[in-house]
């Protein structure tokens, strides 16, 4: 008998001894068999009670339970090395999702993912990020559209301004990033071969999308800050032309502007100078690269382009501006077979994002005109 019938059977019983008690003709012997069934029952119900808690007990002594966010991520980062070893625990495999991809890795993980990518891309880190799986459609005001406002009268009719908004939509663009170990590297033990793969895919990562967050364009890619159509030509990258480009940029998004440039550029910059006769480019040890441009400070990115007819050397702004969708969580794919003949493991990186300049008064780009 189960405990839920065990119960059941000792209210019927209850209750059937309340109606005794109440009853004109007091039934001793039958109060007697109740009295002795209901005492059964308790012992029963006891004894089952008893089985069930040690039964409860084996299960969570089987499954060691983390108390803490520290051992949680140590515990993943474990499962992690034996993951991209190729001998995922069974016990594993209830915290993880299983795709045709490979595995969407834990939180913990992806987080380490991201903080590389963010260390080696700047600008990642500097824009603004969401976390959505659906598309994100934001509204974006037509600078060219004009609302005014000016003295009024009561009773008097205002003008109307109508002001006009576009719309940027902010999906999800698929991409991978393929990394390989030798196999001899990764059965070392003495090689933290899981924090070693996490780097190799936030590097191999970051290197892409350094590239798209800069210069990328086109219907089916993300877009970078090179986008941006708040734009400054000169012919020239001169100390008049970089105070345009700062001063394009709105004061209330000063605070956080940067300059992004390459290092060619950097070097041109080094050598100008102010009607002083002094450097535009100042020594600050707090500052990314120990140097500020007319007081922000500078990012040096080889993806952006080197100065010359047509091209657009120099952003600065707020990269704020510049906003991502991360459309789906990283996941990584095991290639155990494919490179086996290399005496190599494959692992495949998946991500899925979307960018696009939708707040361009951030963001300004010095653009020179082609011949």
């Amino acid at each position: 008998m189960s405990m839920k019938e065990l119960v059941e059977k000792r209210n019927a019983l209850v209750e059937e001894l309340k109606t005794l008690t109440e009853a004109e003709e007091f039934d001793e012997k039958r109060f007697g068999e109740i009295d002795t069934e209901l005492k059964s029952l308790d012992k029963q119900i006891e004894a089952r009670q008893i089985i069930e808690d040690k039964a409860a007990q084996s299960a969570a002594d089987a499954k060691p339970v983390i108390q803490t966010t520290e051992e949680r991520e140590e515990a993943e980062l474990r499962a992690f090395g034996r993951y991209v070893q190729g001998n995922l625990a069974q016990e594993d495999r209830a915290d993880w999702t299983i795709t045709a991809n490979g595995a969407i890795i834990p939180t913990s993980i992806a987080n380490r993912v991201i903080e590389r990518i963010k260390d080696q891309a700047p600008i990642f880190d500097m824009a603004t990020k969401f976390n959505s799986k659906g598309d994100l459609v934001f509204p974006v005001y037509d600078e060219e559209s004009e609302i005014t406002a000016n003295y009024a009268e009561e009773f008097s009719t205002l003008p109307a301004t109508a002001a006009k908004f576009k719309s940027v939509t902010l999906g999800g663009y698929l991409f991978a990033a393929l990394t390989k170990l030798s196999k001899s590297l990764v059965n070392n033990s003495a090689i933290d071969v899981a924090n070693f793969v996490i780097g190799k895919i936030g590097d191999s990562m970051a290197e892409f999308l350094r590239g798209e967050l800069i210069s990328g364009t086109g219907a089916s890619h993300m877009h970078g800050i090179l986008n941006s159509t708040n734009v400054v030509s000169a012919s020239s990258i001169t100390t008049d032309a970089l105070i345009d480009l700062q001063l394009a940029v709105p004061q209330i998004a000063q605070d956080s502007a940067v300059w992004i440039m390459n290092n060619k550029t950097f070097a041109t910059i080094k050598k100008l100078k102010l009607s002083t006769n002094e450097y535009i480019l100042q020594m600050d040890l707090t500052a990314p690269m120990g140097y500020t441009i007319l007081g922000k400070p500078v990012y040096i990115d080889e993806k952006m382009p080197d100065a010359g007819a047509g091209a657009s050397p120099v952003v600065y702004g707020d990269l704020s501006g510049l906003y991502i969708n991360i459309h789906e969580d990283i996941s990584v794919q095991v290639l155990l077979e494919l490179y086996a003949g290399e005496h190599a493991i494959g692992y495949v990186s998946w991500a899925e994002m979307a960018s696009e300049v939708v707040e361009p008064q951030k963001i300004a780009v010095l653009t020179q005109p082609s011949e």
